[in-house]
This record gives structure tokens, C-alpha cells and sequence, in this order.
């Protein structure tokens, strides 16, 4: 199968109508309808259904789509990683960052690489631990910026100084008013929690608060803390955050008590062992790592 065929599926998915793919793509609406029948026939099922005004992809579609995401990524990085053999550095680096005090810092070292090397693009990846690591184990970015802890056995890992505080969102107006630290159990059992999705940090978290997670009212989870910033105001709800991830999305009628004793989480940049990095990605890694030993521990 041509990747040319590839990339008219993904023009009819972004597009959600053939005739308006065709358009764009500058060909007929009968030749791109024409090649999409001849891709179901080759695969022997049905990627779309068609109505009248647009189409809507199929489960087998679904799974095609992601399929072609992945195939078509590996080639465009192939092209890039082969030009950069002969000129400078090309291509997109792909780099995925959570959404904490860090995440300032890597959009300037993305800006600051690419003044360097100006025929190179960048694609920032804004989203949770789990989802950079998904996207890094799927080879959708070349490295991510995670919060610790992470599993080591998967990847190789750089320890950055920029850390975070842990605490707890909650209405600046509600019971916890007053507090100015969260030192006791029993101040988080006042409130409906909501806590962080990931289960090495839930795990982290209650052993260095020495906390049950039994003895507390945890009604959720939550990936992306600024997604519930509307719902705390007027509400008895807490949300168990990093104080980076809140002065990124600083919304009135919020509060953010740490906890106390201080509990602290650094940062990593991590990428895939045995995965061949691209001359791009090696070269930020040696840049970020130049950086941050301007910054003495």
C-alpha cells in the first residue's frame, strides 16, 4: 500500500467529508472516493460510513487511523533523520511536557535549540505522566519531561533540578480558609478529594504522608489539574496538585495549601532505551543537560 493513500485517509478523517478532502488535496471527489473503496477492498473491511453531508469512521476505521498515524510518522522521521546525515539539523522534534513549573523552561529550550538550528521544527506535547509516556512508547515523540517518580526499567532518565511542591487546591473561601498548611489527616478528611491519576504517585504521596487512602473521601482522579480549576470555587472540593501546575492556570477564588512537612518532586527528561534516538533528539538532550549544569546543585 502506497503512504500516499495513507495520508488521503488522514486528509478525509481531519476533514470529515471526501469532497472537502479532495479540495484540499487538489484531486476529484470520484478519484479520492475511488481510491478509499480500493483501500477497504485491500484491507477486506470497511474503514468509513458514508451519509449524506460527511462520513465517520468505522471501529476498523478507528484502528487504521491509528495505524496510519504511527506508519506515516516513522517514514516522515526516516526522511528527516537521513537529510540530517548531510546538512544540519531537520525535521520536527517531537518533545512531550507535563503541565507544571517545568513546562516554561522547556518552551524556552525548544526556542533556544531551534535559533540554533533554524531548519528545524519543533511539536510541543502538552498532557499527563502517562499519556507522554504512551506517546514515547508508541515512538509519537522523542522525549518527554515528566514529574519523579518514573519507572526506570523502561527508560533512561536525566534528573533535573526544577522541582515542585505538592498541596491542595481548595475554595479560598471554604473550610480551609484560614489554614496555611496541610499538617494533619484529618483537615484532608474534610474534603472531597480528588487525587492524581497515576498510581506510582498516589502510592508515593501516601507513604511520604504516611496517609490511608481507606480514611479519606477520594471521589476522583484527575490527570490535568487545571481541567477542575472552575469546579473548586464555591465547592467542598480538594484537589491534590503541584503548585507549578496552578500558578500555570492562576484562576480567582482558589487557594492552594501546601502540605507540610514539604513534600517536593523533581523533574526528569526521559526517553525510550533501546529506541535510536534521532540526531535531533540526541542533540537537545546534550543542550538541556549543558543548561542545567550552569545550575549547580
Amino acid at each position: 500500500m502506497e503512504t500516499r493513500l495513507m495520508r488521503y485517509f488522514l486528509a478525509i478523517v481531519q476533514a470529515g467529508n471526501i469532497t472537502k478532502a479532495a479540495n484540499k488535496l487538489h484531486i476529484t471527489q470520484p478519484t479520492l472516493s475511488r481510491q478509499m473503496k480500493d483501500l477497504e477492498e485491500e484491507f477486506n473491511t470497511k474503514l468509513f460510513e458514508r451519509g449524506k453531508r460527511q462520513v465517520t469512521l468505522t471501529s476498523s476505521g478507528v484502528l487504521f487511523e491509528q495505524y496510519a498515524r504511527e506508519t506515516l510518522k516513522i517514514i516522515d522521521d526516516a526522511k528527516a533523520t537521513l537529510k540530517e546525515n548531510h546538512n544540519d539539523l531537520a525535521g520536527t522534534l517531537a518533545v512531550g511536557c507535563v503541565e507544571t513549573s517545568l513546562s516554561p523552561l522547556v518552551s524556552r529550550w525548544l526556542l533556544e535549540f531551534r535559533q540554533l538550528h533554524p531548519d528545524l521544527k519543533f511539536s510541543m506535547y502538552d498532557a499527563y505522566g502517562d499519556d507522554i509516556k504512551e506517546h514515547l512508547d508508541k515512538n509519537l515523540i522523542d522525549l518527554g519531561f515528566l514529574l519523579k517518580p518514573v519507572e526506570a526499567a523502561k527508560y533512561h532518565y536525566y534528573t533535573l533540578d526544577t522541582k515542585d511542591r505538592w498541596g491542595v487546591l481548595v475554595d479560598k473561601n471554604g473550610k480551609l480558609k484560614d489554614c496555611s498548611a496541610i499538617t494533619q489527616a484529618d483537615q484532608l478528611q474534610t474534603l472531597d478529594l480528588i487525587i492524581p491519576t497515576r498510581s506510582i504517585v498516589q502510592d508515593d504521596l501516601m507513604e511520604q504522608l504516611n496517609l490511608n487512602p481507606a480514611s479519606l473521601n477520594i471521589i476522583g482522579t484527575h490527570n490535568l489539574s487545571s481541567n477542575l480549576t472552575n469546579l473548586i470555587p464555591n465547592s467542598n472540593l480538594g484537589v491534590i496538585a503541584v503548585e507549578g501546575s496552578y500558578k500555570l492556570h492562576l484562576q480567582t477564588g482558589i487557594k492552594f495549601i501546601p502540605l507540610e512537612p514539604a513534600l517536593y518532586s523533581k523533574h526528569v527528561m526521559v526517553w525510550r532505551k533501546n529506541v535510536a534516538l534521532t540526531p535531533a533528539a540526541k542533540r537537545f538532550i546534550e543542550f538541556v543537560q549543558a543548561k542545567t549544569m550552569l545550575y549547580p546543585k
